[in-house]
C-alpha cells in the first residue's frame, strides 16, 4: 500500500507517519509539504492507494490537489 501525505507541518506528517508504520510496516509513505511537491509525487509514482491532505496551506493548498486530474481521473479516495 501507498499512502501520500500532504501538509506543510512536518511535525503533523512524522506523526501520521508513526501511527501508520507502527500499524503496517509495510506501507510506503510519501510526504509533500506543498502542493507543488504533491503534485509531483502524483506524477513520480504509478499509482497511491490513499491521499492524506491538509487543505489549509501557503500557496495553492489542498483543494488545488484535490481538482489535480491525476487524483480525479483515478478515483483515488482522499482524507481531509
Amino acid at each position: 500500500m501507498r499512502i501520500l501525505i500532504v501538509d506543510d507541518h512536518q511535525l503533523f506528517i512524522d506523526g501520521i507517519r508513526h501511527i501508520i508504520t507502527t500499524l503496517d510496516e509495510g506501507v510506503e509513505i510519501i510526504e509533500a509539504t506543498s502542493a507543488d511537491q504533491a503534485r509531483q509525487c502524483l506524477e513520480a509514482y504509478a499509482e497511491f492507494d490513499l491521499v492524506l491532505l491538509d487543505l489549509h496551506m501557503p500557496g495553492l493548498g489542498g483543494r488545488a490537489i484535490m481538482q489535480y486530474p491525476r487524483i480525479q481521473d483515478a478515483c483515488l479516495p482522499i482524507v481531509i
